[in-house]
């Protein structure tokens, strides 16, 4: 254009002229420019009114959706955070909606706005109700906020929400084009501009409608990148903090873009599951399905789908999953699918659970054989099921149509009146449940027993019985059952009532539940006398506190298992003593806990009365036997004390036969002393009731080492002792006792070798069990059967010493002490032997 006015002829133009004239062409292209200009500002207002109304919208949408969100996501992770989160948006919704002002000249975006923000607000009442019910402060209500109809607020809100967008989108395309048009008008106008005015000005002009033109387009274009993206920001949060899985995917199956929750469920890394496609981690049998939706919305038939489906997680899991899908398309062509995916394993397994329940109640009535009803009280009508009408023989087809006459018809007369009371009483609510044993009569004419049991479930407003449902159970063989055990239990009272013994059944703790005929009589009396009472406190034992005492202890340790056996004397109905073998037997469940316990009581008065007038005699026996051996030892020393003095004064005259008669007439009389001493130990052995203590075992076997102190050292014997018991024992006994059993020990061994000898206790619950284990030569099985008898030997005199009462004596001192002893022996390899003393409890 320089160029052209370079060219221009300027000298037929007079200074003024061109001077007025291109200031007549500067007013009326300023005043034209200025009135386009305007116009430019007023489309330009238009437009930002537009775009502002759109962010507002937008800001109300993008809170309200965080709201949703933040509601799920509460009520699905239980987090309070969510809570408040949803609040406060809450809040920032309503906020925003009331400073929303309506635009004058608008009257569209007046009633869209004002239904957007009724239906958001019913939504938040929906959503609130939710919350309640969550929490627990309300009760769920169908009629109110059914399904279906939140899913048409839902479709209403977004509906409208677009039409409102729409109209402003509309306004602000409408507004650009006409600032555009008024834009061109201007560009036309400088060209005019810039030939009127010739020379001068068409740089100015050019350059100031540049900076004009740069500004308005900057600012528009600012604007419009900045709305742009605050709405990528919003959908991008919106997307990244989704409380279900949402992802990007593309037309192949491969995933473009993906949220946390989603590869936290997949339990994937984004980067990884974009090297995927949703068919490499769908399950086989729900891949052909999925993709067949795929088809019909590439093909445009349906535009969303819905499925419920199963994904592999990176370490191999199933989970299933809601998935909702829809497509993007871009210039008619599709572009990318959105899929929203909920994890519904946790509903998945609960319905599951629930059918399994369901299974498995149908499966127990079933094996149960119960029959079914369901009683409409008010009407009559009963739905009984199969089970129930093949009780008696029948079909239910042939019993239909059933009422409540169907039972009754059925049932035995005689029982009605019974069920009738106790279905009122059900009916005025003393009492919970009904339940009535009666006949009905089968098929084939014979009567069948019923357990009849049922419950109210649902009452009237003015308390009148509704809905009754319960159950038939044919008892017949429970009741022939209960007929066979009341006659066995006849049979059994009469056992158990005319036997001579004295039998009862106490609880655990001691209290007596039952006494026979034979005990109450012994004492007098009568069954309200003693059941009921601590065994204890009964008549029979109030003989002495110490009786009672020893009682107690003993059903305690009966309690726990163990069988009690002793001799005590009891009242009779004259409050006389007599003595009784007293026993008390545990009765254990198959879990080995006892449940019960029976005594049982033999009068033994006439046994123990001949069995003081034995122990009297044995004494006055053992008595004789002491005083006769003590007597004989008198000779022998005299015998002991001349045949001495015969080979002291007269040893040159004997020749060596006569010598030889003289030293056995010496070895008869010491063996003599030996047999008369070990007499007297075996008649003394355990005859001293009252000399029982505590006996230390460890000491008394050192004092027995001591004793044989010698022996031991001649032998270099190795002698083990390991924690002996303290035993109620008499401590000389015990010291014979161990002595005979180490002597033994010693003596009876091979020639050259070294006694080894160990004493030690081995564990038991009842009695003090104390082995005495040597090395020694041993001795067969048969020589074990009369080892413990008197004068019993095994071997010869000339080979090893004694006269055979050691171990009779260490017998008789054990059974005195109420034990016994044994022995286990392998020749030429030693032996043990046991000794067992019972444990008992002084106190």
């Amino acid at each position: 254009m320089v160029h052209l006015i370079k060219h221009i002829p300027l000298k037929r133009f007079k200074t003024i002229n061109l001077a007025f004239t291109i200031s007549i062409i500067l007013m009326v292209g300023a005043i034209v420019y200025l009135v386009n200009y305007n116009g430019q500002i007023d489309e330009k207002e238009r437009i930002e009114l537009a775009e502002s109304r759109l962010n507002q919208l937008n800001r109300i949408y993008v809170d309200f959706l965080k709201a949703v969100r933040d509601n799920r996501g509460y009520r699905l992770y239980r987090i309070p955070e969510r809570k408040a989160a949803y609040l406060y948006a809450k809040n920032e919704v309503l906020n925003r909606l009331e400073s929303y002002a309506v635009a004058e000249g608008h009257p569209r975006d007046s009633v869209l706005f004002a239904k957007m923000g009724h239906l958001m607000k019913k939504r938040f009442e929906n959503l609130d109700y939710q919350l309640q019910i969550f929490e627990g402060t309300a009760l769920p209500d169908r009629s109110a906020h059914a399904g279906p109809a939140i899913d048409a607020l839902i479709d209403s809100l977004e509906q409208t929400y677009n039409h409102l967008v729409g109209y402003w989108m509309e306004k602000s395309d409408t507004a650009s084009s006409a600032f555009n048009a008024e834009n061109d008008r201007n560009d036309r106008l400088f060209i005019i501009w810039l030939i009127a005015t010739a020379f001068l000005f068409v740089l100015f002009l050019l350059t100031f409608k540049s900076k004009v033109n740069a500004q308005i387009r900057s600012s528009v274009s600012e604007q419009t990148l900045a709305i742009t993206r605050e709405k990528e920001r919003e959908f991008s949060a919106a997307f990244e903090y989704a409380a279900i899985g949402m992802a990007l995917v593309g037309t192949d199956g491969s995933w473009l873009r993906l949220n946390k929750s989603l590869c936290s469920l997949l339990e994937y890394g984004e980067e990884e599951l974009k090297r995927m496609t949703f068919q490499d981690i769908t399950h086989p049998e729900d891949l052909s399905i999925d993709l067949a939706y795929v088809q019909q919305m590439l093909r445009g038939e349906i535009d969303t789908y819905q499925m419920e489906k199963r994904y592999y997680t990176k370490s191999g899991k199933l989970v299933w999953v809601l998935l909702s899908v829809s497509l993007v398309w871009e210039n008619d062509r599709p572009k990318h699918f959105i899929s929203q995916i909920q994890d519904i394993s946790q509903r998945k397994a609960l319905l599951r659970e629930v059918e399994v329940e369901r299974e498995r109640l149908k499966q127990i009535i079933y094996g149960t054989g119960a029959g079914t009803w369901e009683w409409n009280v008010q009407t009559g009508e009963v739905i009984f099921n199969e089970t129930w009408a093949n009780l008696i023989g029948y079909t239910l087809e042939e019993l239909e149509p059933t009422d409540i006459d169907t039972w009754i018809s059925h049932a035995h007369p005689d029982d009605l009146a019974i069920s009738n009371e106790k279905l009122q009483a059900c009916f005025e609510g003393r009492v919970e449940q009904y339940e009535c044993a009666c006949r009905m009569r089968h098929k084939d004419g014979h009567w069948v027993w019923i357990m009849d049991r049922g419950k109210v479930i649902s009452w009237s407003e003015d308390g009148k019985p509704l809905m009754m449902y319960g159950s038939h159970l044919d008892i017949s063989a429970s009741k022939k059952l209960e007929d066979s055990l009341r006659a066995a239990r006849r049979k059994f009272e009469t056992i158990f009532n005319s036997t001579f013994q004295f039998i009862g059944f106490l609880t655990p703790d001691g209290t007596l539940l039952e006494a026979n005929q034979t005990a109450l009589e012994f004492g007098g009396l009568k069954p309200k006398d003693v059941v009921g009472k601590k065994f204890w406190e009964c008549h029979w034992w109030q003989i002495s506190k110490t009786t009672q005492e020893a009682l107690k202890k003993a059903i305690s340790r009966a309690a726990n298992g163990e069988n009690i056996q002793y001799e005590v004397a009891v009242w009779d109905r004259d409050r006389q003593p007599v003595t009784i073998l007293f026993h008390l037997k545990p009765l254990k469940n198959d879990a080995g806990e006892v449940t019960s316990i029976i005594p049982e009581g033999t009068v033994i008065q006439d046994i123990v009365d001949a069995r003081n007038a034995l122990v009297a005699a044995n004494q006055e026996l053992d008595g004789f036997a002491a005083i006769a051996a003590h007597d004989l030892k008198e000779p022998l020393r005299m015998i002991s004390q001349f045949v001495d003095r015969i080979v002291t004064k007269y040893e040159g005259v004997f020749d060596d036969r006569g010598k030889q008669y003289l030293n056995f007439v010496i070895d008869a009389s010491s063996r003599m002393s030996l047999l008369i001493s070990d007499l007297l130990e075996y008649a003394r052995a355990g005859s001293d009731p009252a000399s029982f203590q505590w006996v230390d075992l460890n000491q008394t076997v050192k004092a027995v080492e001591e004793l044989l102190k010698n022996n031991i050292l001649e032998h270099n014997a190795k002698i083990t002792v390991k924690g002996l018991p303290n035993v109620w024992a008499q401590q000389t006994a015990m010291k014979v006792l161990f002595q005979n059993l180490l002597g033994n020990a010693l003596k009876y061994q091979e020639q050259g070798k070294t006694p080894k000898i160990c004493i030690f206790e081995e564990p038991d619950k009842h009695y003090h069990v104390i082995k005495v284990k040597d090395n020694g030569i041993g001795m067969s099985p048969n020589n074990i059967k009369t080892i413990f008898q008197p004068f019993n030997r095994i071997h010869g005199q000339g080979k090893y010493a004694g006269v055979g009462m050691g171990l009779a004596t260490c017998k008789k001192i054990i059974e005195a002490h109420g034990g016994d002893i044994t022995v286990k022996s392998t020749p030429g390899e030693g032996s043990i032997f046991l000794v067992r003393i019972p444990k008992v409890n002084i106190s």
